[in-house]
């Protein structure tokens, strides 16, 4: 971010847990009481864990969609 600063344009980095709804919400919210609106939005959350076809449970499949393909959403 400081070299956006350094060319005179302002960025927000906002860290949050995206397994859930309202985390995601909050992002936005905190962009829009930062700049008035959000322009740009770069999500770059997703997680990777390993696992095989037989080992994989639903319910890491479920994490895998709720927080690659839900909370981009």
């Amino acid at each position: 971010m400081h070299q956006i600063h350094s060319l005179g344009s302002d960025a927000l980095a906002v860290q949050a847990d995206l397994s859930q709804p309202s985390p995601a919400r909050s992002i936005v919210d905190h962009a829009v009481a930062r700049f008035g609106q959000v322009d740009i939005l770069v999500n770059s959350a997703a997680i990777f864990e390993s696992g095989t076809w037989e080992d994989t449970t639903e319910e890491n499949w479920d994490r895998h969609f709720a927080i690659n393909l839900k909370s981009p959403f």
